[in-house]
């Protein structure tokens, strides 16, 4: 019984912390809808905030412990992918800035400087290389 009263008071607000991660877990999949859906839009943390009824800070800490991660850190992420996907396509050549705006993303400069980050090579490293494939198979 001692051991019941403990852990009891020992939990803050009465929640276990197995009940934490599922409710984060559901934050976070409402969240990762709502971006899926909107990404080419300008999203904001409220508008992330309203799509899974949460508090900003309950939308940070969930995103912090399911992935390790920030909503904005996610949402840049997600967005560098896609230009990254549509600089290697094969069927067309998309430029640098039409493929940022295309996604959501306004400032070039930083744009290039996170795509370098995630990817390490800087987006016309990108669009050169994907030039030379359509070169060679152009050839062969």
């Amino acid at each position: 019984m001692l051991r019941a009263v403990i852990s009891h008071y020992a939990n803050d607000r009465g929640t276990t912390a197995a009940s934490r991660p599922s409710s984060y877990e559901t934050i976070v999949r409402l969240a990762q809808q709502y971006i899926d859906r909107h990404l080419a839009s300008p999203i904001s943390i409220t508008d992330i905030t309203t799509a899974c009824g949460s508090s900003r800070r309950t939308l940070y800490r969930a995103f912090l412990e399911v992935l390790g991660d920030t909503p904005n850190h996610y949402l840049r992420r997600l967005r560098l992918h896609r230009i990254r996907r549509d600089l290697m396509a094969v069927d067309q050549l998309a430029t640098i800035s039409a493929s940022a705006k295309k996604w959501g993303i306004a400032e070039h400069g930083r744009m290039s400087g996170w795509y370098q980050e995630l990817f390490g090579e800087k987006p016309s490293a990108t669009v050169a290389a994907q030039s030379l494939r359509a070169i060679s198979r152009a050839w062969f």
